[in-house]
């Protein structure tokens, strides 16, 4: 059978085109001789168009994207453990995954309804929100995995990086604001001006394993990755969530959506949180490794690296499953850096761009078994 794919009111454009086919099946008969034959005709047609609107609601398929492509970012992670583990299907939705190239993008996608959600760092949304967006976060990462790491013997603490070359992006970029961060959370009195900031292109691991940098602000998994090829001592100098509150990711979806397809949407989120809950189980610790290293879904294809890294993220707590991972203090304190940095006019209330009763009902289907 053919899946729909969920857009703006397409769900609800269909059932009053049903409806529309049974005023026209039971309006065709003009002759009073003919009344029994219309009232049966109109009673199976009824019937025929029942059933079509249940099959139609029942095959919606709801597009959901993630940033950063395939393979992926490990904190995508638990849509694919939902959907090859059977847990978008226990609630009953279908789910089509679309790896996107960044968050920006998923966000102009979901704002003109070419998908339907997706998930995303938190950052554009929160960017784009005073700018009009019709869409609402829904489930979300508070913690950001961010860390500085050194195998520089002279480099201690964050007072001796004046003057180092630091990987870190562009003036601006994501690992270049993070950097600001920590050296501001550090208290050590160097700032971002301080230091020579090198953008390694892309290439963060490959630049600390082939010696061009020492020093570099990585992800969890990209510290096992350069532990796994080099021989180094690498030692974390700061981890901005011991730093500041910045909040991390968010699952976001369309108002439109929400308004025409809230179940689904509750059932997604259901399907992601019981995913999450089972991720946690040791028990399935070497199934979801064994499954992720040999799709193509993260970049380690060696399972004891794998195995490593999600490890490191299962330890930091990386994914929310006992909480919505929307907490206020968390975005409020990333609004606030964004006004800093000049990308938001003026703060604002980050209530006001979230819905927490998706989650609060998807969290009740999940408690009901």
């Amino acid at each position: 059978m053919m899946k729909m794919v969920l857009g703006k009111g397409k769900l609800s454009g269909l059932i009053a085109g049903l409806a529309v086919t049974a005023l026209i099946a039971t309006g065709c008969s003009s002759s009073s001789d003919d009344t029994a034959t219309a009232d049966a005709t109109a009673e199976v047609t009824s019937e025929e168009t029942a059933e079509a609107t249940e099959a139609a609601a029942e095959d919606v398929t709801i597009s959901w994207a993630h940033a950063c492509g395939l393979p992926g970012c490990w904190y995508h992670v638990p849509m694919y453990v939902a959907q090859n583990f059977g847990f978008f299907d226990k609630y009953g939705v279908n789910v089509d995954i679309q790896p996107f190239k960044s968050g920006g993008d998923i966000v102009q996608a979901v704002q003109t309804g070419d998908i339907n959600g997706g998930h995303i760092g938190t950052d554009p949304f929160l960017v784009g929100a005073p700018q009009g967006l019709t869409m609402k976060g829904i489930y979300g990462e508070n913690k950001q995995d961010w860390i500085l790491i050194t195998r520089d013997p002279e480099v201690k603490t964050c007072s001796d990086l004046s003057g180092k070359e630091i990987g870190a992006q562009g003036v601006g970029d994501a690992r270049w604001l993070v950097l600001s961060a920590i050296l501001d959370g550090c208290g050590d009195g160097v700032t971002i001006d301080q230091v020579s900031t090198i953008d390694p292109n892309n290439d963060y691991v490959g630049v600390l394993v082939s010696g061009v940098l020492d020093t570099e602000i990585v992800h969890l998994d990209e510290l096992a990755q350069v532990q796994a090829q080099t021989d180094d001592e690498w030692r974390t100098i700061a981890a901005l969530s011991e730093l500041q509150q910045l909040h991390y990711a968010m699952h976001v979806v369309s108002d439109d959506t929400i308004a025409n397809n809230r179940e689904a949407v509750v059932e997604l989120t259901a399907g992601l949180i019981d995913a999450t809950k089972f991720m946690y189980d040791p028990a399935n610790f070497d199934a979801i490794v064994e499954y992720l290293s040999s799709q193509g879904i993260i970049k380690q294809e060696d399972p004891a690296l794998a195995a490593a890294v999600f490890q490191q993220f299962l330890d930091f707590g990386q994914w929310e499953k006992d909480t919505n991972g929307l907490d206020a203090s968390y975005l409020q304190n990333s609004i606030n850096a964004q006004v800093g940095a000049g990308s938001i006019a003026e703060s604002y209330d980050p209530n006001g761009i979230i819905d927490t009763s998706i989650w609060d009902d998807a969290n009740k289907l999940v408690q009901a078994g």
